[in-house]
Order: C-alpha cells, then sequence, then structure tokens
C-alpha cells in the first residue's frame, strides 16, 4: 500500500479557504450596498427636484401668457361692443355715418376743464353714478356710439298709471374691471318708463331692444342720458357712454382714463 501524505499542522485545505475568501466578498459587498443605493436616491431626488422646478417654470410662463391672451380678448370684445352699439344706432337712425366728437389732445399739466372752449375733458373709461339708485360703474367713454347702452338681463314690460314701464336688472363690478372676481358683482333692480324701441339685424334675425332714460352724473355733467337695455355681460365694462350724453359740451381724451374721481370720494 503507497502511504498518504502528512497533512501538516496550521493548513487550511484549499476549498474550504476559497469557499471562505467568497463569503469575505458577499459580506464586503452587502457593506457597501447601502451606500451605492443611499447614493442612488440621493441623485433620484435631485433629478426629481429639477425637474419639478422646471416645470413649474413653465406653468407660471404658461400662466402669464394666458393672462395676455386674455386681456388681448377682453380688448377685443370691448371694440366689438363697441361696433355693435354703432350699428345699432345706425339702424335706428336710418343711413349716415355718426358724427365722433373731438378727441382732445394729452395735456401736459393745467386745468383741463378750462380748455377747448370751456368743454369737460373726460378720459376714455370714467365713473358713471347713477344718484337715484346707488350705483357707480366705470364705464366706457366713446364718441362713435350715437347712444349709451347699459348692461341689463331679465328685461320685462309692465304698466304703471296706463304707461309702459321696463323692469331689469343691473349686474356691474364695484370697482375698476378686473380688479374684482365676477363673483363680487352687484344686482341692482330697476324701474323706469319706457322711452322708446329700436330693432336691429343680426345674423340670427331682427331684434327688438328697449330704451330708457335714467338720471346720470359723469364728472361734473348731471344730466338724463338714454340707454339701449343689452345684454353686456360678455363686455369688459357694464355701461357705454355715447355723444348723446357728451354732445357739445364734452371732449375725450382717448389717453386717459378716471380723470374725474368717483363721485362719493367728492
Amino acid at each position: 500500500m503507497t502511504p498518504r501524505p502528512e497533512r501538516r499542522q496550521g493548513t487550511v485545505p484549499r476549498r474550504p479557504a476559497l469557499a471562505m475568501l467568497a463569503v469575505l466578498g458577499l459580506l464586503a459587498g452587502c457593506q457597501t450596498l447601502p451606500q451605492e443605493e443611499q447614493l442612488s436616491v440621493s441623485a433620484f431626488e435631485q433629478q426629481q427636484t429639477a425637474q419639478t422646478e422646471a416645470l413649474l417654470e413653465a406653468l407660471d410662463t404658461l400662466g402669464a401668457s394666458l393672462n395676455r391672451q386674455q386681456q388681448q380678448l377682453s380688448a377685443l370684445g370691448e371694440g366689438l361692443g363697441s361696433i355693435d352699439q354703432r350699428l345699432t344706432d345706425l339702424e335706428a337712425r336710418g343711413t349716415g355715418t355718426p358724427s365722433p366728437l373731438p378727441l382732445a389732445q394729452t395735456q401736459p399739466s393745467g386745468d383741463r376743464e378750462d380748455d377747448l372752449e370751456g368743454k369737460v375733458v373726460l378720459g376714455a373709461v370714467e365713473w358713471l353714478a347713477f344718484p337715484e339708485h346707488g350705483m357707480v360703474i366705470a364705464a366706457r367713454v366713446d364718441s362713435g356710439a350715437a347712444s349709451s347702452s347699459l348692461n341689463a338681463t331679465g328685461i320685462s314690460e309692465f304698466e304703471r298709471d296706463g304707461e309702459t314701464w321696463v323692469r331689469f336688472t343691473v349686474s356691474y363690478p364695484p370697482g375698476r374691471p378686473g380688479d374684482d372676481d365676477e363673483e363680487d358683482n352687484r344686482e341692482v333692480e330697476l324701474e323706469a318708463p319706457l322711452d322708446s324701441r329700436i330693432t336691429i339685424r343680426q345674423a340670427a334675425g331682427r331684434e327688438e331692444r328697449l330704451v330708457v332714460r335714467l338720471p346720470v352724473r359723469l364728472g361734473p355733467i348731471e344730466d338724463e342720458a338714454r340707454f339701449t337695455l343689452s345684454d353686456r355681460g360678455h363686455l369688459t365694462y357694464a355701461t357705454l357712454v355715447g355723444r348723446d350724453l357728451l354732445m357739445d359740451i364734452a371732449v375725450i381724451d382717448v389717453a386717459e382714463t378716471y380723470l374725474h374721481p368717483r363721485p362719493e370720494d367728492d
């Protein structure tokens, strides 16, 4: 028989030694794995934060763009409302081209009411007061419109002392348009004698509108104005002042607005 080689004391067999090295390697890997995962999570969070900030900036830019478009649409709607009012005036008066009021040149200083032969200078937008009804409304002043217009809904006719009267609701913002939410609009129910009727032609057919007279105050001007009642809810200004109230007593400085204070502030 061939004698077996003697096993030296203090030595480890090769296979167990390799197994132990493999186990130690795994343990070392387990110790470094959480650090790698921690770095990965941190990088992911930083990436998410950067993407969120970029998204918020994009939303801000989009919101500003939408606001500009809304302002442009409001201005366009108001211009269309003025054109509609002029067409209404032409339909009511027959043919002919309306003669606009003279426009004042912007004055750098001085008393505007003393210029232009003593005529009152008005801005393109002024406060219009209805003293008998406790209303003060921001009104667009348009020399191209022959008559004035008032935002009115729920219009109905009724008899009083043998005369035809009109009942309607006026909705308007208490301050300058755009400063208040639509939910803050005030609604006032008015009654006034019927002054006249006008008929206009539109794409959908003919439409009859009622006209009433109401006492008003516009700057220093106090008079009775004729108002065509129509729904102006889609327009910026609840009322439009035409030249029937302003003829021979006022001129318009289209570069200015609110030249005269609110009546209750006088």
